[in-house]
């Protein structure tokens, strides 16, 4: 989804949720988050027992193109789910 404008909140800042459900399961979940191609954020979870997820990352206002990555693994595999996507916020300071 390019081109998303995410409205800010009362500290000026906007909330990507991303939310889903594995289709495997996996040991964790983690979603990286780029901001003109630097990384600047990377959380990680344990997925419930139904295998969801849920992660809310802040946003900071500007003129900046955002992208994402996420991943899952189990045990020491090497991730088996990769979902990267782009997308711009533009929100002028």
């Amino acid at each position: 989804m390019d081109n998303q404008f995410y409205a800010r909140d009362d500290k000026n800042e906007g909330t990507l949720y991303y939310n889903g459900t594995l289709t495997e399961a996996a040991d964790s979940v983690f979603l990286k988050l780029y901001a003109d191609d630097k990384l600047i954020k990377t959380e990680s979870q344990i997925p419930a027992a139904d295998k969801s997820y849920a992660f809310a990352i802040r946003l900071k206002p500007g003129l900046m193109h955002y992208r994402w990555s996420s991943e899952s693994r189990a045990g020491t595999q090497r991730p088996f789910s990769k979902r990267p996507t782009t997308w711009s916020v533009e929100t002028p300071t």
